[in-house]
């Protein structure tokens, strides 16, 4: 183990990662996804001196799908809408197990953070 020295960077493939299965496109079907890091969260989620941020869930998807080496699988939100056509109440517990594994609740106060 090495101590943490100023300019080492975020590795975003150790972030923690879960296989959600999409089921409505096939038996055996998923998709990988990650947590969010907390510069991600900063950038799309908390809330900021305008007030809370307004974020997608197809704009969560992008940043946090990710291919089974950790490439992420959209490279904008545009991309996930296109090519990820899922029924509404996938798209919800995407959202929300992408939430869960970055420490974060809808319910949470995310001002905090």
């Amino acid at each position: 183990m090495a101590s943490f020295k100023k300019g080492d960077e975020l590795d975003t493939a150790k972030l923690k990662r879960e296989k959600f299965a999409l089921k409505e496109i096939g038996d055996s079907v998923y998709i990988t996804l990650r947590a969010l890091s907390a510069p991600e969260v900063a950038n799309h989620i908390a809330d900021d001196e305008s007030g809370p941020k307004q974020v997608s869930g197809y704009k969560l998807i992008s940043i946090c799908a990710v291919d089974d080496d950790g490439k992420p699988l959209f490279d904008h939100e545009e991309d996930a809408k296109t090519h990820l056509k899922i029924s509404a109440e996938s798209l919800q517990k995407m959202v929300k197990k992408i939430l869960d594994m970055s420490g974060l609740s809808p319910d949470k106060d995310r001002s905090k953070n």
